[in-house]
């Protein structure tokens, strides 16, 4: 195992105590939160809309469900402000268009689409709407067979493009019937529809604050086909990928997350899994931090602030799938008083080769002091500093579980007692099995923060029941004091 930027020769194995928490360390909790309204399809084509962009990079939305009533709801689509930017909005039924660019503008071939296997004739709408006139909004339906527009389209969107502009005031919902000439010359297999508040199609790029559009529905007019969602009456939340609890994750709102939680652990019910990934045709590397950095990268958002002064070192769990011969890393850094990177008083890069199967591994020792902060990263793949690959491999694959920062509190040069402790995990009790040449002064008790919450001395014999039935489920630290030594163990209770 390579270890850069900062190394150490130990001749010893070190005594740890529990000591600096590492939130979530072992990554036992998860939590998938809600973020905004969908109109839902059943699943039978995709729903995109601009609250992607605005949520992630405003914390705002600018689609949204508006209640009409007895059951029924309209979407809004609204043209908003936020720091100097106008944010126009738009809604597809279907996936984001593919651009080829033309002579007049974007030739838009939309993937995706709801099924429909016969001549659509018109498209009836019910809608409100307050446009700029020099920036109309539109509703665009695109049509395709096999993959391939199907009619020559309106517009400048190029074909199976047929758009309905909306501009003025049209303040109270008003059904239009609107047909689509030229007609088309098969029948198509799929249509996609996408909504917007401002002129997104011509490339002009002008909106303005306030301009929206409220859709109550729309409808091909067909005998069998209809557009899933349509109706806009029923809606669905979007949500974030399970995330793991206190630790940074890094995704596009656009593709599916390249970590997960896994079931395959070292220890307790879960891990995370890093894999490095092709998404949308670029390869990215898996990670996850503890502390994150401003958009220069040069200074920390949130770092674990040290609370627990005196030599330390980073254990952790790993197991590694990499391919070709791809590596993954760990990348520790403390800085004095929170400060800067160039403020950094440790650093360490730890290269992550093949294991097929659960391996710990130890930073070297580090001093820190109250007010310290510390960032770590892991990496599915590196290809960085001292790295012995050129390129990121897609489908390496590393698992990380029961990461710490541990207090060395001394050194011993004899083997660690054996002592085991049943079941685990648990529902209220645990049994602590000591050897009868084990002299044990005391067994602590620690929660995931970090707290003392059992104190246990005295044992009379060598099975010491563990009592946890007034505890929350999650992850409990023990630490079992000895003549000779301090061993630490973990517990799950479900």
């Amino acid at each position: 195992m390579k270890k850069i930027l900062q190394s150490a020769l130990i001749w010893a194995i070190p005594s740890l105590l529990f000591a600096q928490t590492i939130p979530n360390g072992s990554f036992e909790n998860w939590t998938i939160t809600p973020l905004y309204e969908l109109p839902s399809t059943g699943g039978v084509t995709d729903v995109l809309t601009s609250n992607i962009q605005t949520y992630y990079e405003y914390n705002l939305t600018n689609v949204s469900r508006v209640d009409l009533g007895a059951g029924n709801s309209a979407v809004r689509l609204e043209s908003i402000e936020s720091s100097g930017d106008t944010l126009s909005s738009f809604l597809i039924f279907g996936s984001f268009p593919d651009e080829d660019e033309g002579g007049n503008g974007d030739t838009l071939q939309f993937p995706g689409g709801a099924p429909v296997n016969e001549v659509v004739t018109s498209i009836t709408i019910r809608a409100r709407y307050s446009i700029d006139p020099s920036s109309p909004g539109f509703i665009l339906a695109y049509f395709s067979k096999n993959g391939q527009p199907v009619g020559v389209g309106t517009g400048e969107s190029g074909p199976g493009n047929y758009v309905i502009p909306l501009s003025g005031d049209v303040l109270t919902f008003t059904e239009l019937t609107i047909p689509i000439l030229p007609t088309l010359p098969i029948n198509p297999d799929s249509v996609s529809i996408a909504i917007g508040s401002n002129d997104l199609l011509s490339g002009n790029d002008i909106s303005f604050p306030g301009d929206f559009v409220e859709v109550d529905f729309i409808r091909l007019n067909t005998t069998v086909a209809s557009i899933p969602g349509g109706e806009f009456n029923t809606w669905e939340m979007e949500t974030t990928p399970e995330e793991p609890d206190n630790w940074f994750t890094f995704s596009s709102p656009f593709a599916e997350p390249n970590f997960s939680k896994s079931s395959q652990a070292s220890d307790g019910l879960s891990s995370i899994k890093l894999e490095t990934a092709l998404i949308n045709g670029d390869t990215v590397v898996g990670l996850v931090s503890i502390g994150d950095f401003d958009q220069n990268g040069d200074e920390f958002k949130e770092g674990i602030g040290v609370t627990s002064p005196g030599t330390h070192t980073l254990s952790f769990d790993y197991k590694y799938n990499g391919m070709v011969t791809d590596s993954g890393a760990a990348i520790l850094v403390v800085t004095r008083d929170n400060g800067p990177i160039e403020d950094t008083i440790f650093a360490e890069l730890i290269f992550l080769d093949d294991q097929g199967t659960f391996t710990s591994e130890t930073s070297s020792s580090f001093d820190v002091q109250v007010g310290d902060s510390i960032l770590l990263v892991f990496f599915s793949s590196w290809t960085g500093a001292e790295s012995p690959n050129d390129n990121f491999e897609i489908g390496s694959s590393l698992w990380i579980d029961n990461v710490s920062i541990d207090l060395v509190v001394g050194l011993e040069t004899q083997n660690t007692p054996d002592i085991s402790i049943y079941p685990n995990p648990i529902e209220n009790q645990a049994t602590i099995n000591l050897n009868d040449d084990v002299s044990v002064e005391s067994i602590e008790v620690y929660n995931a923060s970090g707290s003392l919450i059992r104190t246990i001395a005295n044992m009379e014999n060598s099975n010491t029941i563990i009592n946890l039935e007034d505890q929350p489920s999650g992850i409990y630290q023990v630490v079992i004091n000895t003549l000779e030594s301090t061993i630490t163990k973990k517990i799950v209770k479900q």
